[in-house]
């Protein structure tokens, strides 16, 4: 595959500054970069944080209170944040600080939303002496489009880049010293030469600093901030391991450097932040991030280049990354002069634990080897949501249910995405429906599922709708007789919804189109589904399925269910036999050469 240049085509100029790329270099790995629309100019990044005095003081009402800015209802949709993500550090003088971390696609968007969601008349009301529970703090970042570059090995996005448009490459400015310069498109004529460095930053003493006072910070030209990302939810053991011997100790290592030290080299602040998974509030969600300022680019590129801490870094992080091919680790940063950037590691897994199904149609829309005596499918309407989101209001999230969410589904397997896939922490997806919606078929499943063993009672959570604004806390008690207009035996089914992750269905897929199909008593008889197609079998697959339309507040989508009732033809009965008659011969000849007596015939 060809290279293509970090800089996009419509930000390209003849350059005045020569690049650091060295004659005829070819990099020993591939890497991309993010594609923001043409018409962005500027991109937004404000950290909005709280800090406790400890861990143990903190009680969630400072993020809550930032998320209500953040989700306000009564901002334009298109000046909202259009990602947001929450982060909590315990740093060097063992003060707990938790932020939210939001981005916008421009300047304008930023500002109508802080003056409509009324973020800023809260925040310059905010008095120092009101509040002893917990200081604030707000760091707020504008890059131009010019001084912006992300780098990564995965099509998996973090931080600003979450704004793309699209992801391009392979590129060809990486993996040398420079390359994080020459991905900028500013540096094409600009030096990028920030103030001259102190390394004395004039940080408040804690000595002499008042706790109880508003400080502003000025900006310094041509600051660099470096936001990299750490993902190793996904990893199976054996990467898992690699990760938290090999690569992270050095890093973190490199990052306490940098946080205790880092004045020694044009470091003026860096915090190593944990995701906070926005279910339990709680960390624990195998991702984190550095967010580090230096007073200029040199700085950034002299530490990276010079220093034992990140040097150990970079070549433990180059040695895995050759040596392991199967382990892809993710170069997921943003850098901007006011920068975001740099490579990091993610490690990914494609599909969830338990999930055994794939589709069986193929090509020819039957299984090959066999003939539909029976076919039916449906299609269905719901809205889809990412667990980042679930504690915003609706539309976009489901806050009125996200305690019950909590106490329901926390801490058990998760089964998957529609196609079986597991993001992991924050990005796994889930489905609200109608409870009236269901087929009847599907609503008996579920209730039959109540009390049994095992994990299937956990698969579809029942739960009624708020009332006036308010909170559920726990599953409905949806029975058949529970019908439109309700009675004693439960709530109405239209004041009823069910909450699922998308690969829950799968267990169940044939009675979700049993109703009014032509077979229903073979669609009902689950023990004919399988994944593996079979003589007089059944199986199924989500055959169609829309996506949520990201550039608005709907979350809704359709998807289309299909099953068959299948019957082994000629042909598949023969090539079946083969291939059985080949086994057989093959464990045959295995089990006599692990006994030492193959017999040969003879010529």
């Amino acid at each position: 595959m060809s290279l293509e240049s970090a800089i996009p085509e419509w930000l390209q100029t003849e350059r005045t500054v020569p690049a650091r790329q060295p004659p005829g270099f070819k990099p020993s790995f591939e890497l991309y970069t993010s594609r923001f629309p043409k018409t962005t100019k500027h991109l937004v990044m404000a950290v909005i944080g709280a800090q406790y005095a400890t861990a143990a003081k903190n009680d969630g009402e400072a993020i809550r209170t930032i998320s209500t800015f953040i989700s306000s209802d009564v901002v334009n949709p298109t000046s909202r944040p259009g990602f947001h993500e929450v982060a909590a550090v315990t740093d060097n003088r063992g003060f707990f600080n938790t932020a939210v971390v939001a981005y916008w696609t421009s300047k304008q968007s930023y500002e109508d939303w802080a003056t409509t969601s009324g973020f800023c008349i809260w925040w310059n009301g905010l008095e120092p002496d009101q509040d002893v529970r917990n200081g604030w703090f707000l760091e707020i970042f504008f890059p131009t489009i010019e001084r912006l570059e992300t780098v990564f090995s995965t099509a998996v996005p973090e931080g600003v880049a979450h704004l793309r448009e699209s992801i391009t490459g392979p590129i060809q400015e990486h993996v040398y010293w420079g390359s994080m310069r020459d991905r900028f498109p500013s540096s094409q004529t600009d030096e990028l030469l920030g103030a001259t460095p102190t390394h004395d930053h004039g940080r408040l003493r804690a000595e002499s600093a008042p706790r109880t006072r508003r400080v502003r910070v000025p900006g310094r030209k041509n600051l660099a901030v470096i936001r990299s990302g750490q993902d190793w939810s996904a990893a199976v053991p054996e990467e898992r391991q690699l990760y938290l011997d090999s690569i992270q100790p050095p890093l973190i290592k490199g990052m306490d450097y940098l946080r205790d030290r880092g004045s020694e080299v044009g470091c003026l602040s860096c915090r190593f932040m944990e995701m906070v998974d926005p279910v339990t509030a709680e960390g624990g969600t195998d991702r984190t991030f550095c967010l580090a300022y230096f007073d200029n680019l040199a700085s950034l590129e002299g530490w990276s280049r010079e220093h034992e801490t990140h040097l150990a870094i970079f070549a433990d992080l180059t040695a895995q990354t050759i040596t392991v091919e199967k382990m892809k680790f993710l170069g997921s940063a943003a850098s901007a002069a006011i920068t975001l950037a740099s490579i990091s590691t993610a490690l990914a897994s494609p599909v969830a634990e338990d999930f055994t199904w794939s589709d069986p149609f193929g090509p020819d829309g039957t299984p090959s080897g066999f003939a539909a005596t029976c076919e039916a499918s449906a299609t269905f309407r719901a809205t889809q949501h990412i667990l980042n989101e679930i504690h915003e209001p609706l539309p976009v999230g489901l806050e009125p249910w996200f305690d019950a969410i909590k106490s329901f589904f926390g801490g058990r397997p998760f089964p998957g995405g529609w196609g079986g896939e597991d993001a992991h922490g924050v990005n796994r997806e889930v489905i609200k429906m109608e409870y009236v919606d269901l087929p009847s078929a599907v609503k008996t499943w579920i209730q039959e599922q109540k009390g049994k063993d095992g994990d299937s009672q956990w698969l579809f959570g029942v739960y009624e709708k708020p009332k006036s604004g308010g909170k559920v806390s726990g599953t409905a008690r949806a029975g058949p007789t529970s019908g439109p207009g309700g009675n004693s035996a439960g709530p109405a089914e239209d004041d009823l919804v069910v909450l699922f992750a998308p690969g829950a269905i799968y267990e169940i897929l044939p009675l979700w189109v049993a109703e009014k199909s032509d077979c229903g008593d073979e669609m009902l008889d689950l023990t004919r589904y399988g994944a593996a197609p079979t003589d007089d079998g059944v199986v199924a697959w989500v055959v169609e399925r829309t996506t949520p339309d990201g550039q608005t507040q709907s979350r809704d989508v359709t998807f289309k269910v299909k099953a068959q009732v299948l019957e082994e033809t000629r042909e598949g009965r023969v090539a079946r036999e083969a291939r059985e008659e080949e086994a057989d011969a093959g464990e045959a000849l295995k089990s006599a050469s692990s006994s030492g007596y193959v017999q040969k015939d003879e010529l």
